[in-house]
Formats: structure tokens, C-alpha cells, sequence
């Protein structure tokens, strides 16, 4: 066996690591529901999800130079990024400027949908995207709420996801 046999090649290496965070992430619901509940799962996952989706935007910031973001194509723009880079490529998504205001994400084949329907949890399972896109928005610092149309329990694995943006402060980041 040479060196070269046991090199990934970038896209191999970028595969497999948001392959095991994304198993990372669910063995550690799983564990942690097994010992405190899923009730008491969902609520700790949810503090987790918020302050982690503010500290990705800050650091995908940081990398890519971003400042701030002035305008809805801006934000459209950074999800593009985040969502290249944080979700799964088979996680069929695109977002889209709809107004100066607001911008749309629709996610067609969300990856988490279909191992909560292997596990049978769809129906408890409380979806984090919304708390997720907020933390987004509050890293950006940007005014605004998130909105998704669907939550696990009646998605089927697509939703569309609003940014509602809010300009009206003075720095025009709502902050």
C-alpha cells in the first residue's frame, strides 16, 4: 500500500466529515433521549441547535470574509453558501429573493426527514430548522423572523422556509 492509496480526496474528505456530524448528531438525540427523555432530548437539542447555528455563521463569516450583509440578495447569497457547505447535497434546497424583505428557502428532500420516518419520529420530533435560520439571522446580524410552512410531523420531507427581514433600525440591520 503506498501513500497515495491512503489519500481522500478533498470532496471525499468534505463527504465524510458532514457525513459523521450528521451521525454525531443524531446518536447523540438518541443517547441522550434514551437517558432523559425525548421530551428533555428535544429541549437540550434545541439550545444546542441555536447556539451552534450562531456560532457556524460567525465562523463561515470569519472565513469568507463576510462583513455584514446589506440587502436580501446578500442573505440569499450567504444561505447559498451555508447551505453548500453545512447540509448534505442530497438535502435538495435553493433560496431565492422574493422582495427587498424577504427571502424564500425551499428544501425538497430534507435529509433528517427520512431517518425520523426510519425511526418512526416524525410525528414527536420537534424540526430545528427554524431555530437553527433564527440564530442565522441574530449571527448576521440581522433584524427579522424565520418562518417554515411545515415541522417534521407534516412535511414529508419539504418545506419552505421565509426570512422576514426587518430594515427599519439605523444601522439597517435591525439591531
Amino acid at each position: 500500500m503506498t501513500k497515495q492509496d491512503l489519500e481522500l480526496s478533498p470532496a471525499q474528505r468534505e463527504r465524510l466529515l458532514r457525513d459523521l456530524w450528521v451521525l454525531n448528531d443524531g446518536r447523540w438525540f438518541l443517547k441522550t433521549s434514551q437517558e432523559h427523555g425525548f421530551a428533555e432530548a428535544t429541549r437540550m437539542n434545541l439550545m444546542v441547535v441555536e447556539s451552534f447555528g450562531r456560532t457556524e455563521t460567525r465562523r463561515l463569516m470569519d472565513m469568507a470574509g463576510i462583513e455584514n450583509i446589506a440587502d436580501a440578495e446578500g442573505l440569499a447569497a450567504y444561505l447559498r453558501l451555508a447551505g453548500d457547505l453545512f447540509l448534505p447535497p442530497e438535502h435538495g434546497r435553493e433560496f431565492e429573493v422574493v422582495d427587498q424583505d424577504t427571502v424564500r428557502g425551499r428544501v425538497s428532500n430534507c435529509f433528517l426527514y427520512k431517518h425520523l420516518t426510519a425511526a418512526g419520529t416524525t410525528q414527536i420530533h420537534q424540526c430545528g430548522a427554524n431555530t437553527r435560520f433564527s440564530a442565522w439571522l441574530k449571527a448576521l446580524g440581522l433584524a427579522g423572523r424565520v418562518e417554515t410552512t411545515a415541522g417534521s410531523d407534516n412535511c414529508g420531507g419539504g418545506c419552505e422556509i421565509f426570512f422576514r427581514l426587518d430594515w427599519s433600525s439605523e444601522d439597517g440591520h435591525g439591531q
